[in-house]
């Protein structure tokens, strides 16, 4: 969930932390109130909720919900819950939205800047059962609905619309982590391909695969370094807003989401990271990535690099969530980010 593409961060309020440690330790409400040049003043509002004394469930099971508004009469609302049972996981994410955009073109190299409004709604199911030797079989559910309009002056996208996508999918994981909100020791492999077809009513056909590997070299107990690779690639009649791109977020930190799509994606990060006292770390962080139609189509010369500086927090104690902000140099430019929980 990104909170601040790019920004200032004015002010973070922390009035309720408190109320979470003296009444609960499973419970956080933060409100947070930030500025950035394309939105003016932003007001949110983060609450995160442990399942940590449910029977049956791991202690970092959670349901986390997000409530943003903007200067511009822009709003984002999401939802998610984390559900960790010993030999089953289930994850949900649900978000609505109405947030001017610009389309930046297709591809490494372009620099259109067509103006549009993006309103809709996106959920994400993700059910997934214990195999054998740490590794995990599951089903993925995505459906997503957006209407687009565009601005009068527009070079390429110069027709509204309202679609939806529907995809069903499988996921493949082999989870050997030591903590799954912070790692410091262990790796991840994670597989998953989804189909988006009409038999799902989508108005959308396409593949959609994602490969990943992540992993965490513990250097003493308070210092770690972790490494993590990401290749994506689609194929079919693919909607603009759901082409590959770098976040901005959690990769390519800094960077104004949707400034790069294109059909594949690889991406390569590393961090170092400090927890120098119980609740706050610090972590470096360099990472490159590249869109392209296909993965024969890289250029080494077209990497973007984000490279920066994070500090994190401990939100609730005992729970190893952080709440994380990081500043980075992106694409001849400053970024700046506050987001809930690592990049990877």
């Amino acid at each position: 969930m990104q909170l601040i593409p790019r920004g200032l961060l004015c002010l973070l309020l922390v009035s309720s932390l408190a109320w979470a440690e003296e009444e609960t330790d499973s419970s956080l409400i933060l409100p947070i109130v930030a500025r950035a040049e394309e939105t003016g003043f932003q007001a949110g509002l983060l609450l995160l909720h442990y399942l940590d004394s449910t029977p049956g469930l791991r202690r970092d099971s959670r349901f986390q919900g997000f409530a943003l508004t903007t200067e511009e009469d822009q709003y984002l609302v999401a939802l998610s819950s984390n559900l960790q049972f010993n030999s089953q996981r289930f994850t949900a994410n649900l978000n609505t939205r109405l947030w001017p955009s610009t389309y930046f073109g297709i591809g490494p190299d372009s620099d259109l800047e067509d103006e549009y409004e993006i309103s809709g709604e996106k959920l994400v199911v993700k059910h997934e059962y214990k195999l054998i030797r740490d590794w995990w079989l599951g089903g993925v559910l995505q459906l997503e609905q957006n209407e687009i309009e565009v601005q009068d002056g527009n070079t390429e996208l110069t027709e509204d619309s309202d679609d939806r996508i529907a995809g069903l999918g499988v996921s493949l994981a082999r989870d050997l982590r030591d903590d799954t909100q912070y790692p410091t020791s262990g790796s991840l492999f994670r597989l998953q391909s989804l189909s988006f077809t009409d038999s799902v009513s989508s108005d959308f056909d396409y593949e959609s695969n994602e490969l990943g590997y992540s992993h965490y070299f513990p250097i003493d107990n308070a210092v770690s370094i972790a490494v993590s690779l990401q290749l994506n690639s689609q194929h079919g009649d693919i909607p603009f807003w759901d082409l590959n791109t770098p976040d901005g977020s959690k990769l390519l930190r800094g960077i104004e989401r949707g400034r790069y799509r294109d059909k594949s994606l690889a991406g390569l990060q590393a961090e170092y990271r400090w927890k120098f006292s119980e609740r706050f770390g610090l972590v470096v962080f360099t990472e490159v990535a590249q869109v392209a139609r296909n993965f024969s189509s890289f250029e080494a010369d077209e990497f973007i690099n984000s490279s920066g500086v994070g500090l994190r927090w401990q939100m609730i104690p005992g729970q190893t969530l952080n709440l994380r902000a990081d500043f980075s140099y992106v694409d001849d430019e400053s970024g700046f980010i506050i987001n809930v929980g690592e990049a990877f």
